[in-house]
């Protein structure tokens, strides 16, 4: 497993650090929806992709925050050099970091993603756990009763 995540930090170490985080996020991302997508095909049902989309948003966020750690991690190990601690979100919003740590800007706007994915996840789920509940007999979600046509 380490020789695979070495391999796509080595393969993805750019010479922008903007670059070095932004490819392995979208990659990232890619393959949550293209593994997702496929037994959603199978099922002719977007129930399995319509919960991975907050399963991604989260999951791109935390790596986003902790990329830069992994790879001074993956060389401190390459190297045989002492890893670095992982660093903590309270500390960059008290202003205590240090070494590789994080951004208070970063972190506040990823609190700000993951409270939104979160509840996302929630509505989803409710429609994922519940589905005879929230579902007409056509498979689509019912319109509310003041949105929908009366005869």
């Amino acid at each position: 497993m380490m020789t695979i995540l070495t391999s796509i930090l080595h393969a993805t170490n750019f010479q922008s650090p903007f670059l070095r985080t932004l490819v392995p996020s979208i990659s990232f991302a890619y393959g949550i929806q293209a593994a997702v997508a496929i037994p959603s095909i199978f099922a002719q049902s977007e129930r399995f992709y319509d919960l991975s989309g907050s399963l991604t948003y989260l999951s791109c966020t935390a790596l986003s925050l902790y990329l830069p750690t992994l790879r001074a991690r993956a060389s401190a190990a390459a190297i045989g050099a002492a890893k670095p601690a992982w660093p903590s979100l309270l500390a960059a919003l008290t202003g205590k970091g240090v070494g590789v740590g994080l951004n208070w800007r970063q972190v506040a706007l990823s609190v700000a993603v993951s409270i939104w994915a979160t509840r996302c996840w929630m509505s989803t789920s409710f429609v994922f756990i519940v589905p005879q509940l929230t579902m007409t007999n056509s498979g689509d979600l019912p319109l509310p009763t003041h949105l929908s046509r009366r005869s």
